[in-house]
């Protein structure tokens, strides 16, 4: 997340000041934001989470699918 933040934060704070005022990306609150991801999901866990995040899309994608080929019930979206 640190270096993340280190290359995009000027691209990413740009962008959003389209948006109005925006919090800047760097500093301490960007320290604490790595150090609680990095306690949650510890960098050398990450393939196996992004694996899981992968296959829970796919699973998603798939559901949409199914749920578009179903009957349509009068609900609205």
């Amino acid at each position: 997340m640190e270096n993340y933040c280190e290359r995009y934060a000027k691209s990413i704070n740009a962008v959003s000041l389209d948006m109005g005022p925006v919090p800047y990306m760097g500093g301490e609150t960007m320290k604490k934001v790595d150090k609680q991801l990095t306690s949650y999901v510890p960098v050398e866990n990450l393939p196996a989470r992004r694996q899981w995040r992968d296959a829970c899309l796919t699973r998603l994608a798939v559901l949409k699918q199914e749920m578009n080929s179903l009957p349509n019930t009068g609900l609205k979206e």
